[in-house]
């Protein structure tokens, strides 16, 4: 009870009713509403003559400072009298010093009696005489004492004395004190003072709702989840909430919007090691004083050794006996820093454990943790500990720590494999160069990166290691991995420059180069300039062969034949597959690529049985699948397409798009929606073909390269559905270059016919004249193939109007496997005889549409208006806007600059990126815009201005 009258005005057995404005805690106690209210009603009742003891027990932190206080601010307004005191280590110099400072605040002759000498005796008979004379004005006596555990050994003994004499007077001893591992006759006394006369107050850890109450009020508001998150590691330690928080706010890590007080942003991580805020560890570490420099000497090794830790561990790290480091263990867990378990030992709160470890100087952190290296080693702790201590050594001996890690990522593979890979990446990071140990390991760690689906980190981390690798050999290694993911992602260019730089080194094994000449080789057959591919494959066939390496010769061979196929060269092209088939069976090697790639060569070259025959072993269940089903659907829906068997065209190209994986490699993705989009415009489902052409067009401008076999088949949809301006202007910007004949003459070979009728269409003449030529120099070069001369002969006829000549492609297209071809030719001739009024031109016409029935076409060629001759409009405007949207970002980006005069050094130079990159742009711009020059870019880029150009 409580009153608002003062002490003069009470008697001295009369407890307050209200005490007057009882002042406010400079900060709150949260979660001590019970030691509080023990405390305050024990003062009431020394108000009505009876005294008492108190004893506050808890460790460092925990608020026993803060309740003394509010116990003496409650009681000086309730109208007791106050004496209060501390302990310190000094006092366990002289006799007595505890009591007789806190008593001598009250002032009197009581200390120059004390300085006269007496026996123990007497000065406690004064003691309790003072004690009487301080409660003999009719007001009770509150006399607190922090620090108990410091007390002198003579004041513990007259403490034991004083307390019960006193106990039928107004006398209330409030005494606080930490847990101790002390052991000495003060302790003893005052452990049997509390045992017998005594009330002990624990104070307990904050529940998670009183810490969140703490810092609401720390920080006068509603703190943020990530503030309270990161308060929560102090584990319910009041100290430690109040100094974190303070310590983030005085540092300005604390942002305050109206009342949420929030971490500011990138401020997560103040509780990692070494980012705590540097007030708070100094706050921290001062709270260890009281422990023995041993102890505070096991806490350090414990931040190090890492959780749990042993006795033993300590003992060893420290090089002291395991009798000293027991005793010190034994007052950290006393004094509450540390918890013992059946693993080991560990610190109660991280806060506390990173706190002590961020106060070690850099040099102490490495120094011990190399011994901490050797001694979990020789404990027995799993080798990923031991790696990890090496890491956090300092710079390593680049041997042992292969070692080390070696063994911890074997170990940790099965268990934890992103935890391995983690471990090597610091690790890679410490050494000075690459050599093949590490490089073998990295290469492990790359595979094991890309098995987790983290195939950005794999890439990233082999990019940034591969410039210093210290030898060829290693560069090799690295290298083939990197590859593999970058072949993946589509980045072909990025594979073609790193071969390139690593090929450049001297001293390359045969047996590297080789490999190296294969990959740079593929790479390119998913450029724009496949055909460049031809040279490095060739050297890496003839390297492959002197050295017996089998799989490099199949790879190799592969690259050669794509680049063949491209250059036109039809029979060097099926030779190199065959090849590369023949040596993926040597080396028994996984081989349905090699015989996909086969078949569609055969196709080419109009052997059709063939080709059917070997896609048919594709199928057979032994032979893995590197690519996915959907490239054999693929081969599948070009043969069909080829042979005019339109319904199981589109029932292959419809597999294989439900089967194509996200991640399928761009290039090699486009043929298939080209394919299913054509098929789909045959058969008259438009809305379809409209979608696959998105598509690939889609990926065609991401990867920058092969859009031309999109672009005709563009035109052919517009054709069909009657767009026919539209059609002539997407002719208008097909690029006459080898590489684009390749996807013009391919399967049902209607493309050139349908770009050349357009073009003429349009008055597009050097245009038409263009695209024959180059189908004439193709079927020259492969005179063999029937359907190829007959496509020569069918666009030379449509270019000069000669119904004789269109005649002639018919019949050479009746000894070739392409019923389509075949139609579209009689469509031609037919419609050429009779505008001439000549005889069999409907008989054609009835012919082609008969075969268009039996492969289940909807075909409706839409004739042009005799009156409207939409023409050619030149070099710029729109004959070349389909052309400046297939340029990427990054091409776009390099016409600009070199159309305002830049060389290409110049333009590398600005855009960060490598000569041979813009190289690789300037000639895809080239060929995409049909010029053949830097003359020819610029006036086209200035006459034409594209405003999507950044």
């Amino acid at each position: 009870m409580r009153d608002s009258s003062t002490a003069a005005d009470r008697p001295h057995n009369s407890p307050p009713k209200e005490p007057a404005a009882s002042p406010v805690l400079e900060q709150p106690l949260v979660g001590r509403e019970a030691a509080v209210e023990l405390i305050e009603n024990a003062i009431e009742a020394a108000f009505h003559g009876r005294g008492g003891c108190l004893v506050l027990e808890a460790p460092s932190g925990f608020g026993k400072t803060r309740a003394l206080k509010h116990a003496a601010r409650f009681a000086t307004a309730a109208g007791a009298r106050v004496v209060q005191g501390q302990a310190t280590r000094l006092d366990q110099l002289a006799p007595l010093s505890t009591l007789t400072t806190t008593l001598g605040i009250c002032g009197g002759p009581f200390e120059a009696q004390l300085e006269q000498g007496a026996g123990n005796t007497a000065t406690i008979g004064r003691l309790r005489a003072r004690l009487g004379e301080l409660v003999s004005e009719g007001r009770p006596l509150l006399v607190a004492i922090d620090d108990m555990q410091r007390c002198d050994d003579l004041s513990a003994l007259a403490l034991r004395i004083l307390v019960p004499s006193l106990l039928d007077r107004p006398v209330l001893w409030l005494l606080a004190r930490r847990p101790s591992a002390r052991r000495d006759q003060a302790h003893d006394a005052l452990d049997a003072l509390f045992d017998s006369h005594a009330q002990r107050i624990e104070l307990p850890l904050l529940h998670q709702d009183s810490v969140h109450r703490l810092c609401r009020e720390l920080v006068d508001g509603q703190p943020g989840d990530r503030l309270l998150s990161l308060v929560e590691h102090a584990r319910g330690h009041p100290f430690l909430v109040s100094e974190l928080v303070h310590s983030l706010d005085r540092g300005g890590r604390i942002h305050r919007e109206g009342t949420l007080a929030e971490l500011a942003e990138g401020q997560d991580s103040a509780s990692s090691d070494g980012e705590l805020p540097p007030a708070f560890v100094t706050a921290v570490c001062e709270r260890l004083i009281d422990l023995s420099p041993g102890a505070r000497k096991v806490l350090e090794a414990g931040t190090v050794l890492g959780e749990p830790f042993t006795v033993h561990e300590a003992a060893g790290l420290l090089t002291d006996s395991v009798n000293d480091v027991l005793r010190a263990t034994d007052e950290a867990v006393t004094s509450g820093y540390l918890v013992e378990g059946e693993p080991g030992l560990t610190f109660r709160d991280c806060l506390t454990r990173q706190a002590v470890y961020a106060s070690l100087s850099t040099s102490a952190r490495r120094a011990l943790h190399r011994e901490a290296a050797a001694i979990v080693g020789q404990e027995g702790r799993p080798p990923s500990q031991v790696a990890e201590h090496l890491l956090l050594g300092g710079p390593l001996n680049r041997q042992a720590a292969l070692d080390a890690v070696s063994k911890a990522t074997a170990e940790l593979f099965q268990e934890s494999p992103d935890a391995a890979a983690d471990l090597t990446i610091r690790l890679l990071d410490k050494v000075d160069g690459v050599d093949q140990a590490a490089a073998s390991l990295l290469a492990d760690t790359m595979r094991t990166l890309a098995c987790l689906g983290r195939a950005d980190d794999a890439r990233a981390l082999g990019e940034r290691v591969l410039h210093r690798v210290d030898d060829a050999t290693a560069g090799g290694m690295v290298l083939r991995e990197l590859t593999e993911l970058l072949g993946a992602a589509g980045d072909s260019e990025a594979i073609i420059e790193h071969t390139r730089r690593v090929l450049a080194q001297a001293g390359i094994p045969d047996a590297v180069r080789a490999e190296l000449l294969a990959e740079q080789a593929h790479a390119l057959t998913h450029t724009s300039a496949m055909a460049d591919a031809a040279e490095p494959a060739r050297y890496a066939v003839e390297i492959a062969q002197q050295e017996g390496l089998r799989a490099v010769a199949a790879r190799a061979s592969l690259a050669g034949s794509m680049a063949a196929r491209v250059r036109g060269e039809l029979g060097a092209s099926y030779e190199l597959a065959r090849c590369a088939v023949e040596a993926a069976d040597a080396a028994e090697l996984p081989v349905r690529y090699p015989r996909m790639w086969l078949a569609s060569a055969l196709v080419a070259l109009d052997k059709f049985a063939e080709a059917e025959a070997t896609l048919s072993l594709c199928e057979g269940a032994n032979i893995y699948i590197p690519r996915g089903q959907w490239l054999l659907r693929l081969r599948t829906a070009q043969l069909h397409l080829a042979a005019g068997e339109l319904d199981k065209a589109a029932a292959a190209s419809a597999a294989g798009l439900s089967e194509l994986e996200p991640n399928a490699p761009v290039c090699d993705s486009i043929p298939l929606f080209a394919v299913a989009a054509e098929v789909a415009t045959l058969r008259g489902e438009f809305a379809d073909a409209e979608q696959h052409l998105d598509a690939a067009f889609e990926r065609a401008h991401r990867s920058g390269t092969r859009y031309g076999e999109v672009a005709w088949r563009k035109a052919l949809l517009l054709e069909a559905k009657g767009q026919l301006d539209a059609a002539v202007r997407t002719a208008a910007s097909y690029p006459i270059t080898t590489s684009h004949l390749d996807g013009l003459v391919a399967d049902s070979l209607i493309g050139p016919a349908t770009m050349v009728r357009l073009a003429v269409r349009g008055g597009a003449t050097e245009q038409a004249r263009a695209l024959a030529l180059g189908v004439r120099t193709l079927a020259e070069s492969n005179h063999s193939v029937a359907s190829l001369v007959a496509a020569a002969t069918h666009v030379e006829g449509l270019v000069s109007g000669d119904p004789a000549m269109l005649t002639r492609a018919v019949d050479l297209y009746r000894y070739s496997p392409r019923p389509l071809a075949l139609a579209t030719a009689l469509e031609d001739a037919g419609a050429a005889l009779l505008e001439r009024d000549q005889p069999h031109g409907e008989q054609m016409r009835t012919e082609a549409a008969a075969i268009w029935s039996a492969a289940n076409a909807k075909r409706a060629r839409n004739e042009p208006d005799p009156d409207s001759h939409p023409r050619f409009p030149g070099a710029s405007g729109d004959a070349h806007e389909v052309a400046w949207r297939t340029l990427t970002p990054a091409e776009l980006r390099v016409v600009r600059l070199v159309a305002e005069g830049m060389t290409n050094r110049a333009v590398a130079s600005a855009l960060v990126v490598s000569p041979h990159t813009v190289d690789s742009h300037l000639r895809r711009s080239f060929e995409k815009l049909n010029v053949t020059n830097r003359v020819e870019l610029t006036r086209l880029y200035l006459a034409a201005q594209p405003p999507s150009i950044p």
